[in-house]
C-alpha cells in the first residue's frame, strides 16, 4: 500500500476497570480486588496501536465537555497520533465523553458496558472535510462505536478513491449490502460474525469449527466483502478470500492479565503490517504477537506495545526468521537511536556472514582469468553502476597498489566510447548487487563483443550477471540496514570484503617485497613506515 498514512475514525472511551474474584450474581454485591482507569475506545486503541508500531496515523473522533476529554486526547496524541481534528465542531462536543465500565474476574474473563456519549453524536457533516484528504491515506479503519451512517459514508468515500477499507464490526449491528460491497477487510470476532450472518461458530477456545467459519465467510464474500478475517481468541484467526484460506494460530503459552483491547491491537497491527508490505499470512502472524503482548498487561491503551517491544518478544519466542521480516518491514518506524543500533547489528551480522561464506577455492577461477590475462600482456578493468561504481574506483586503486594494475571502466560511458580502453583478452570485473542492472547489461554485452572475459560480483547467484560471467564471486546481503532497508550499505560492504579478499590472494601470489611496495607508496606515513620502520 506504499508509505501513506493510516486514517482511523472511531471512538474515544474512558475505561473504568474493576477487578473481582468472581462476577456477582443478579442482585448480589461482591468486594472488588482492585480498581483502575485508562483511556481507550476501539477507534482510539486501533489508532494508538498503529502509531506505536511506527506508522503515521490520523484520528478523528468526539469527546465530551467533562474531565475525561483532556485525558483521552492527550493519551492518543502522546502516542504519536495526529489528533488535530478531534472534537472538530464545538456544538458536538457537549455532554459526556464515552465511558466503559469493565469487570475482570479471577480467570481473566471480562464483561464490558460501553456508554458511547459524544461518540454517537458524530454526524456525516462532521467528517465531510475528509473528502479533500482521503487520497492521502493508504487505508481507513472503522468500528461501530460511532453512528453506522458515518461508517457507511466514509467507507464509500474511501472505496471511491482507491483507499483500502478495514471495518471492525464491533459492537455488532446489521450491515447493508451496499456497505459490505465496499469493504476490503471485514474483521469480526466469532460472535460478531454469527450476528452478521445468522450462522453460529462453535469455538471451544483452542479450535473453532472449520465448517462454521467457511459458511460465515462464504456468506460475507457473496455479499461483496473482499477479505473476511475472523478473530477467534485463543483459537487464533482465519482470513478467507476467493484465493486464500489462511489459518493463523494464537501465540502459545501466554499469561493473560486483561483481554481488553486484544482485538483492537490485532487489527491495528494487521493494518500496519499490510501498509508495511507484509503478506496476509505474515500480517496475521504479526497481529497475533502484538495481541499476545497486549493481554499480558492491564488496561486498554496502556497495554498496547511498541514496535521495539514486539521485536524483542518475537526474538524471545525464538521466531528468528519472522523477527528478521518484522525488522525489515518496520525499520523505518524507529527513532534515530534505535535505527542506528539496529543498523550496527544488521551490518555486523551481514559482514560476518560474508566472511563466513568466502571460500578460498571460490576465488580460483577469477585468479586464473587474471593471471592468464597478465601473462599475455592484457589488463584488468573494473566497473559498476551507481554505488558499485564508487566501489570499482576504490578497488581499481587497491588492486593497482598491490601488484595488479587495474583500470576503472565507466559503467555507462563504456557504450559511448570508453570500450576503446579494452583489447581482446582483457578481464573486466563487474559489480552489481542485483546482477540485473539494465545499464550494466548493455556495458557487459559490449565488453564481451570486444573479446574480454568477465568476473561478476553480485549478491544474487541466479542473476543475469552471474549467468553471463566467466567467473563469479558471490557478495550477498539479506538486509542493508538503515531506514527503508533499501540504500546500499551492507551489500556494499560485502562487495568490498569479497574484492579485498581477491586482492589479498593476488598480492600474496606476487610475493611483493617491502622495497617494491615503498616504490608504489613513497608518500605519506605508509611509505615512511616501511622505509624507516625504526621510527614507527
Amino acid at each position: 500500500m506504499g508509505t501513506k498514512k493510516i486514517l482511523v475514525v472511531g471512538s474515544l472511551v474512558e475505561d473504568l476497570i474493576s477487578q473481582t474474584i468472581r462476577f456477582p450474581s443478579s442482585g448480589e454485591t461482591v468486594v472488588g480486588a482492585g480498581f483502575s482507569k485508562a483511556p481507550g475506545g476501539k477507534g482510539a486503541n486501533q489508532a494508538v496501536q498503529a502509531a506505536r508500531l511506527g506508522l503515521p496515523v490520523d484520528f478523528f473522533g468526539m469527546t465530551g465537555d467533562d474531565g475525561f476529554s483532556r485525558e483521552l486526547v492527550t493519551a492518543v496524541r502522546t502516542s504519536g497520533v495526529d489528533t488535530s481534528e478531534i472534537g472538530r465542531r464545538d456544538n458536538c462536543s457537549s455532554g459526556a465523553s464515552g465511558v466503559s465500565i469493565e469487570t475482570i474476574d479471577g480467570i481473566k474473563c471480562n464483561r464490558i458496558i460501553m456508554n458511547p456519549g459524544a461518540n454517537f453524536r458524530i454526524t456525516v457533516d462532521d467528517v465531510r472535510f475528509l473528502e479533500e484528504r482521503i487520497e492521502d491515506y493508504a487505508c481507513l479503519i472503522l468500528q461501530f462505536e460511532i453512528p453506522i451512517e458515518v461508517n457507511e459514508y466514509l467507507a464509500q468515500l474511501a472505496h471511491d478513491h482507491g483507499v483500502v477499507v478495514i471495518v471492525n464490526p464491533a459492537p455488532s449491528q446489521p450491515m447493508k449490502d451496499d456497505f459490505l460491497r465496499v469493504v476490503d477487510y471485514l474483521t469480526p470476532n466469532e460472535h460478531e460474525a454469527s450476528d452478521l450472518t445468522g450462522i453460529k461458530i462453535n469455538n471451544l477456545g483452542k479450535k473453532a469449527d472449520d465448517n462454521d467459519i467457511t459458511k460465515c465467510s462464504d456468506f460475507l464474500l457473496h455479499k461483496g466483502v473482499k477479505n473476511v478475517l475472523i478473530t477467534l481468541g485463543g483459537a487464533g484467526s482465519v482470513l478467507i478470500n476467493e484465493k486464500e484460506r489462511i489459518v493463523n494460530p494464537a501465540i502459545p503459552n501466554v499469561k493473560v492479565v486483561d483481554p481488553t483491547a486484544a482485538g483492537d491491537s490485532f487489527i491495528g497491527a494487521f493494518a500496519s503490517g499490510l501498509v508495511r508490505g507484509l503478506s496476509h499470512k505474515d500480517a496475521l502472524h504479526f497481529g497475533s504477537y502484538v495481541a499476545a503482548l497486549t493481554v499480558q498487561k492491564l488496561g486498554a491503551m496502556p497495554s498496547l506495545p511498541t514496535i521495539q517491544e514486539v521485536e524483542d518478544y518475537v526474538e524471545k519466542c525464538h521466531d528468528g526468521e519472522f523477527a528478521l521480516k518484522i525488522k525489515k518491514a518496520f525499520l523505518i518506524c524507529k527513532n534515530e537511536e534505535d535505527t542506528f543500533l539496529e543498523f550496527k547489528k544488521i551490518v555486523a551480522a551481514e559482514a560476518a556472514n560474508t566472511l563466513k561464506c568466502m571460500d578460498f577455492a571460490s576465488f580460483q577461477s577469477s585468479i586464473e582469468l587474471i593471471e592468464h590475462a597478465e601473462a599475455n600482456g592484457n589488463r584488468v578493468h573494473i566497473t559498476g553502476i551507481g554505488k558499485p561504481s564508487h566501489v570499482a574506483e576504490y578497488l581499481a586503486s587497491l588492486l593497482s597498489s598491490t601488484g595488479t594494475p587495474t583500470y576503472y571502466l565507466h559503467g555507462t560511458e563504456a557504450v559511448h566510447g570508453s570500450c576503446g580502453q579494452l583489447i581482446p583478452g582483457d578481464v573486466v570485473i563487474a559489480i552489481s548487487n542485483s546482477g540485473e542492472t539494465t545499464e550494466l547489461k548493455s556495458t557487459l554485452i559490449a565488453v564481451k563483443k570486444n573479446g574480454c572475459k568477465v568476473i561478476g560480483v553480485s549478491g544474487c547467484a541466479d542473476s543475469w550477471l552471474a549467468k553471463h560471467s566467466d567467473a563469479f564471486l558471490p557478495a550477498h546481503a539479506d538486509h542493508e540496514g538503515g531506514p527503508l532497508d533499501k540504500a546500499p550499505r551492507a551489500s556494499i560492504i560485502s562487495e568490498i570484503l569479497v574484492l579485498q579478499g581477491l586482492s589479498v590472494i593476488l598480492q600474496a601470489k606476487k610475493h611483493i617485497s617491502p622495497q617494491q611496495y615503498v616504490m608504489w607508496h613513497p608518500g605519506g606515513k605508509l611509505g615512511e613506515s616501511i622505509s624507516h620502520p625504526d621510527k614507527h
